[in-house]
């Protein structure tokens, strides 16, 4: 066996065990050996049921009841385990607690809440949320089939049913979010990179001797300038035609140099 399927099947196990304890106490109340109900069931502000905050989510009221509530918790206590290891155990014992004791403040008169609704709801929304909160792509691929798979438990947060607890529902799912905020910098996280780490240098910045005058970057070559002149040329009706050759010659019989006398 692989070593991420040991971790599976060690994730299992606790789920597992707590799903059939689940069966078995029921069995134990439909067989008449003990009657807990009445005393392990949530009685809003009455002192008495004060004690089914601890004890109601091992209490159901059928077959199709325990069914309903054991494979949500098969699926996401084990995934809850899988990928939140340091964090299972006092996320899940806070859903417990919390959601039952504001169950007892603020349920209906005269009603007794019994189930494991809203630790499968706080567990729903734990994972959920923390996925997101985290941005990490496994936990987030896990938030999305948590959706997929839950996703229409939303209407159990609305009193449409009379016999369904609604308030173990809310305050399960709202005990679940919660915690998932208050953990985000627990559990796994998303892995970092070094040039995420990376932070600006406070520091002012090196340049060389000179930087900054005339504007002129200090990797920058010298900027040469070279011009290069052009005579201008003169216009057609500027040039001055040369005159003729045969001009010398006349002017040579008109003129003849003078006669030298050679002694």
């Amino acid at each position: 066996m692989t070593e991420r399927g040991i971790i599976f099947y060690r994730s299992l196990r606790i789920p597992l065990l707590f799903v059939l304890l689940l069966a078995l106490l029921f069995l134990m109340e439909i067989d008449g050996v003990v009657d807990l109900h009445s005393i392990w069931g949530i009685r809003p502000r009455e002192w008495n049921g004060i004690l089914g905050s601890l004890t109601s989510p091992l209490m159901h009221g059928s077959w199709e009841h325990v069914f309903n509530n054991s494979i949500p918790l098969l699926v996401l206590g084990t995934a809850l385990i899988y990928f939140y290891p340091s964090l299972a155990f006092k996320t899940t014992l806070m859903i417990w607690i919390a959601s039952g004791l504001m169950v007892w403040l603020t349920g209906r008169d005269g009603t007794n809440h019994i189930g494991a609704s809203g630790l499968v709801y706080g567990l729903v929304t734990f994972l959920f949320f923390s996925g997101v909160i985290r941005k990490y792509q496994p936990l987030v691929a896990i938030s999305l089939l948590v959706v997929f798979l839950y996703g229409g438990l939303i209407w159990g947060l609305l009193p449409i049913q009379e016999k369904v607890s609604w308030e173990g529902h809310l305050w399960g799912a709202v005990v679940g979010a919660i915690l998932a905020y208050q953990f985000k910098l627990f559990g796994p996280q998303r892995p970092t990179f070094e040039w995420e780490d990376e932070e600006e240098d406070d520091e002012e910045p090196w340049y060389p001797e000179g930087y900054g005058e005339n504007l002129i970057h200090p990797m920058a070559r010298p900027m040469q300038i070279r011009y290069i002149y052009k005579p201008k040329q003169k216009k057609d009706s500027e040039l001055i035609p040369s005159p003729p050759e045969h001009a010398d010659s006349e002017s040579d019989k008109d003129n003849p140099d003078p006669e030298v006398d050679l002694d």
